[in-house]
C-alpha cells in the first residue's frame, strides 16, 4: 500500500487520541475524559505533530532526490556528473559581415556591432579588414553566448562607436551567423542522462556513438545504424541540432565539432580519453533537408489557429522523424487535432505516410490552411 501523507491535525489526532488511551489504561484520567487543545498537554501535541509533519516532508524531499527524473536541479546535476553527463554550455553565434564604405578605410579587430534581432548582444569583428572596391568583409563572433546571436543573412547589424570613411549599417553574408546555442535546458540533461544510464558503455556500441555526439552543445538527437554498415569498419553518425539554435539542420562547422568529439575527447569525470574504437572510421554527414508543404482544412482557419497548427506539426516532426524512418499520417492528423481552437479538419497533404531516405530529415515547407 502506497505512503498516504496526513496533515498536522491528523498527525495530532491519532497522537491525542493514543496518548488518552495510555492515560485512561494507566488510570490516569477517566474514560469519559479527552485531552482539550488550550491544554498544555494538547498544546505539546499539536508542536510535535508540526514537527513530525515537517520531518515527514523532508524524507519525501530526501526520497525524491533519489531519483533524477524527480531530483531537484542541483541533484540531477549530481547524477548525470557521476556517469560524465554535464549541462552543456551556451555558445556563441559566429559568421561573416560586409561592410561598405570609402576605399581604404579600416575595420579594426574588435569593433563591436549590434543588432536589433539581438537586443542586447554585441558582436565584434576578430580581424582587421580594410575596404577595396567599395567593401570589405570581416569576420564576426558574438561577445557572449546565446541563440539569439544566430542572424539570418542579409540581417543589418550597426557600429557601437562610427569609423571615419565607413557606414554605420553593415549586412550579414549569405551563410548567416550560426553557432549560437542557450544553455541545455533540464529536460535535455535529463533526458540524455537517462539515455546514458539505460545504454551503459559497451566499447564502442551504436548507443556509445548517440552518447558521444550529443555531448556536443546543439545537438538535440543523433543516430547511428543499429546494424552493421555495408563498409566494414565504418560508422556514419547523423544529428540534427535544436531548433531554438538554428537547426534542426547541422552547419559544417557543426559536423565538424561533432566529428571532433566522437574521434576522441577527455572524460571530464575519470580525466581519461575517449572517443570510437580504434580501426573505426567514423563519418559525421550532415542529413539532406526533405522540404514537405501542409495544406489542412479546417473548421476555423484564423490565422492563430494556423499558427496552432503548425506548431503542433513541427513538434510531431521533431519527435518522430529519424533518417531513414517513416512518419506515419495519422500521427500528424492527430497533431493538428490536439491543437486550441480545432473542433474537426482535414489533412489535404500530405496524403500519406513519409517515408525518408537514408540521409533525408524532414522540414516543414508552406504550411497552408484552408476552410473546411
Amino acid at each position: 500500500m502506497a505512503w498516504q501523507d496526513r496533515t498536522i491535525d491528523q498527525i495530532y489526532a491519532a497522537m491525542r487520541l493514543s496518548m488518552e488511551q495510555r492515560l485512561q489504561a494507566g488510570g490516569l484520567m477517566k474514560p469519559t475524559q479527552s485531552i482539550a487543545d488550550n491544554t498544555y498537554l494538547g498544546v505539546q501535541l499539536m508542536e510535535v505533530a508540526a514537527q513530525i509533519h515537517d520531518l515527514h516532508g523532508h524524507i519525501r524531499y530526501r526520497g525524491r532526490q533519489l531519483h533524477a527524473d524527480t531530483a531537484e536541479l542541483d541533484m540531477l546535476e549530481r547524477h548525470a556528473g557521476e556517469v560524465g553527463i554535464f549541462r552543456k554550455p551556451a555558445t556563441a553565434g559566429a559568421g561573416a559581415i560586409i561592410f561598405t564604405g570609402e576605399n581604404g578605410a579600416e575595420i579594426p579587430a574588435g569593433t563591436r556591432l549590434q543588432s536589433a534581432a539581438a537586443p542586447g548582444f554585441v558582436f565584434k569583428t576578430e580581424a582587421l579588414a580594410t575596404i577595396a572596391a567599395g567593401e570589405a568583409t570581416a569576420s564576426v563572433a558574438a561577445a557572449s553566448p546565446g541563440a539569439l546571436t544566430n542572424l539570418p543573412a542579409g540581417s543589418t547589424v550597426t557600429l557601437v562607436v562610427p569609423i571615419a570613411g565607413v557606414d554605420p549599417s553593415a549586412t550579414v553574408t549569405v551563410d548567416g551567423m550560426s553557432g549560437g546555442v542557450d544553455e541545455e535546458t533540464d529536460a535535455s540533461l535529463l533526458e540524455r542522462y537517462l539515455f546514458r544510464k539505460r545504454n551503459p558503455p559497451r566499447g564502442g556500441k551504436p548507443s556509445d556513438y548517440v552518447v558521444w555526439m550529443r555531448g556536443v552543445p546543439g545537438v538535440a538527437k543523433a543516430w547511428v545504424p543499429q546494424i552493421p554498415e555495408p563498409t566494414r569498419g565504418h560508422v556514419t553518425g547523423r544529428f540534427i541540432i535544436d531548433p531554438a539554435a538554428g537547426g534542426p539542420i547541422p552547419t559544417e562547422a557543426q559536423r565538424l565539432a561533432v566529428q571532433t568529439r566522437v574521434e576522441g575527447h577527455v572524460n571530464e569525470v575519470t580525466g581519461q580519453w575517449e572517443g570510437k574504437p580504434a580501426g573505426v572510421e567514423f563519418h559525421a554527414v550532415i542529413v539532406t533537408p526533405l522540404e514537405i508543404d501542409f495544406t489542412v482544412k479546417l473548421d476555423d482557419p484564423s490565422p492563430a489557429v494556423i499558427a496552432n497548427a503548425e506548431a503542433a506539426v513541427r513538434a510531431q516532426l521533431y519527435l518522430d522523424a529519424v533518417p531513414g524512418g517513416t512518419i506515419r499520417y495519422s500521427r500528424l492528423s492527430d497533431a493538428v487535432s490536439s491543437v486550441l481552437g480545432e473542433t474537426f479538419h482535414k489533412l489535404v497533404a500530405p496524403a500519406d505516410d513519409i517515408v525518408l531516405g537514408a540521409n533525408e530529415y524532414p522540414i516543414v515547407g508552406t504550411f497552408t490552411g484552408e476552410v473546411y
